[in-house]
């Protein structure tokens, strides 16, 4: 395995940070100007510019509208990051734990409320741990190779974000 200086961690979350700050001031910046609807669309003289709605572009794969696997769009495909709008009713769950084999992830609660739970190994049995996001701005990253689950406890809006985006990186946790 190889191991990576504090330096390049640092940097990482940084970026990770700056990434974060970048969707929330987009998503939630406000105008000086009267709020009239409009369209959003990608704008043909702004080359090298996507816009768009997360909600709507990330309905048809599960609120996901960045990553290896988006074809529609090249700026929002990459292998770098993928990241998730994720709106959530109560009750809702991923039905069962999974792993990431190489990824990192992180979740952001931008309203409502949301439990994360993940599986370790403590003296030969596994061992669940809740871990409730109540507050606007409460957040869990995780390490690949982490069994997660999530459910929904009251209406939510989450942002999740893994990188690096890599094709068939989930699965399954075993029990």
């Amino acid at each position: 395995m190889q191991r990576h200086s504090s330096t390049t961690s640092v940097r990482n979350m940084g970026l990770l940070v700056l990434l974060l700050c970048g969707v929330a001031f987009f998503v939630f910046r406000t105008s000086s100007e009267p709020d009239v609807p409009k369209p959003l669309q990608a704008v043909d003289r702004l080359k090298g510019v996507s816009v768009g709605n997360a909600a709507e572009v990330g309905r048809a794969k599960g609120g996901w509208f960045v990553g290896n696997f988006i074809a529609e769009d090249e700026l929002r495909q990459t292998g770098d990051v993928e990241i998730k709008w994720g709106l959530h009713k109560s009750g809702e769950s991923n039905g069962g734990f999974a792993t990431n084999t190489r990824a990192k992830t992180m979740s952001v609660l931008i309203k409502g409320r949301f439990t994360l739970t993940f599986q370790r190994a403590v003296g030969g049995k596994t061992v669940e741990e809740d871990v409730p996001l109540t507050k606007e701005g409460d957040y869990a990253l995780w390490a690949y190779g982490v069994p997660h689950n999530w459910r929904c406890i009251e209406d939510c809006t989450i942002l999740t974000v893994r990188w690096p985006s890599l094709p068939k990186d989930q699965s399954m946790a075993k029990a």
